[in-house]
């Protein structure tokens, strides 16, 4: 598995709220792309990752934090 790749299936929200609260289903949003950027983070800053890998890697750390942007305006 290339080191970019989380391993780890995302949350399902429904499991995790109860009630649809857009309040929380939100900041469960937030958290979640908090938490892919963090882990682009920690694997960019090793230094043995594949080219190919650190590319895709980057496209996914700026999606991710266009992502986290757009949601925190709408938390706003």
């Amino acid at each position: 598995m290339p080191a970019w790749q989380y391993n780890h299936p995302p949350p399902n929200p429904a499991s995790v709220m109860g009630v649809a609260d857009p309040r929380r289903l939100t900041r469960f949003l937030i958290e979640s792309e908090q938490r892919v950027v963090a882990h682009c983070q920690v694997v960019l800053s090793r230094g043995d990752i594949d080219p190919r890998e650190r590319d895709r890697l980057v496209s996914v750390l700026r999606e991710a934090t266009m992502r986290l942007q757009r949601l925190s305006a709408a938390a706003a």
